[in-house]
């Protein structure tokens, strides 16, 4: 579908200062913001300067001698979306296009250009009302605009085409959740419950979930050797790719920008031949092309995996609402942006993930960022834990 630096880049730009000398990680810069979904890097969106499509398009033309659409016929356009975008687009376990779908009825497909990696296309099906209501989401939420796409014969519809369901197909199975996995936690470098540690918020997942790297560990000073290594190894295109079936929780490394990194995988969607994959090291979720997932050398697993998947302790998210959650979600990117970070685990979810309390020290204050959340109208507080503790 997209390689993950493209992948991970979603609209309105939120670096965080720098903790010391952080590698760069998929999402850029450190400290980069993923949304939820894929869990994605924050970055500019590419803005088109093609011309916009909008419900005129959808429309005949003044004087255009095309008979009105029957109600209930369907109807498919093809429209350009920022590369960038995808991830946010699709969400964690397909959360935001089965959302999309829902809300406005029409199909959803996802498809990869031959000539152009900064954008994808979109192919979506369904009557006129719900391809004009699928298209003004996406315009609303992205902030931008869908130019036509013209190519279509360049695309491979046959996934799409040879189908008799097809009118079920997506780049996102929307008819069933994605599979559960483990994540090795034995393999993962553990926040110590009780003690205070020096934090690096390395992505967002949630109003009330972040990836952090403890960037006082001492493996964490082995980190870019690591991916040196790794670059070095899977610099010859004859390393082997993942075996077939593609089972869910493989560890693997996946390559973004001609850099490898350590992932794991999350789900594979066989009709368009994608992988969904968590990186490990930096946190964030990706969706690549099964090209660019590769089997892992034993040698590359001795380094404890960098980044953890922690809970804000007695936060949870307001509502189901996806748009007004990603909103939030900016809202917290903004309250992160600046500072050093100290994290206390109060707790563990039942599959180990911590649960933690979340200090910002900035200049002369120290603020418990699971209270600003709730200040910021960005979360809710809730008396117990939102995740059963062990």
């Amino acid at each position: 579908m997209v390689l993950i630096r493209k992948l991970i880049e979603i609209p309105t730009t939120i670096t965080l200062e720098k903790q010391k000398d952080h590698p760069t990680g998929p999402m850029g810069e450190m400290n980069g913001h993923t949304m939820d979904g894929m869990k994605m890097q924050v970055h500019p969106v590419m803005k088109s300067h093609l011309k916009l499509f909008t419900k005129k398009d959808l429309s005949p033309k003044k004087g255009e001698k095309t008979a009105s659409p029957e109600k209930g016929k369907e109807v498919e356009v093809f429209v350009e979306f920022p590369s960038s975008g995808v991830g946010l687009l699709i969400g964690k376990q397909g959360r935001n296009i089965k959302q999309l779908k829902h809300d406005s009825g029409a199909e959803i497909f996802v498809h990869e250009t031959e000539d152009n990696e900064g954008i994808q296309v979109l192919q979506i099906r369904g009557t006129q009302a719900e391809v004009e209501s699928c298209v003004h989401r996406v315009k609303r939420r992205f902030k931008i605009t869908l130019p036509q796409y013209n190519d279509k014969e360049k695309l491979n519809l046959s996934a799409a085409k040879s189908s008799p369901s097809s009118n079920h197909l997506s780049a996102v199975d929307t008819s069933s959740e994605r599979a559960v996995y483990n994540f090795p936690h034995n393999l993962g470098l553990m926040l110590p419950k009780g003690k205070i540690v020096d934090v690096a918020v390395s992505a967002i997942s949630n109003v009330d979930c972040v990836f952090l790297q403890q960037y006082t560990d001492m493996s964490y000073n082995s980190l870019n050797a690591l991916q040196q290594h790794m670059d070095v190894c899977y610099a010859d295109s004859t390393a082997p790719s993942l075996p077939r079936p593609v089972v869910v929780g493989f560890i693997c490394v996946v390559e973004q920008g001609g850099v490898w990194y350590r992932a794991q995988v999350c789900q594979h969607f066989e009709e368009t031949d994608d992988v969904s994959v968590r990186f490990l090291d930096y946190g964030g979720y990706g969706v690549i092309p099964f090209d660019s997932v590769k089997q892992i050398r034993e040698d590359m697993m001795n380094l404890p995996f960098q980044a953890a998947e922690c809970y804000l302790d007695n936060i949870a998210p307001i509502d189901d609402d996806m748009e007004r959650n990603n909103e939030r979600i900016i809202k917290f990117q903004e309250l992160l942006k600046n500072g050093v970070y100290k994290a206390r685990v109060t707790s563990y979810t039942p599959n180990s993930c911590p649960i933690i309390q979340l200090y910002k020290f900035y200049g002369s204050e120290t603020k418990l960022i699971n209270s600003e959340v709730v200040k910021h109208e960005i979360a809710n507080w809730v008396q117990a834990a939102a995740y059963p503790v062990m």
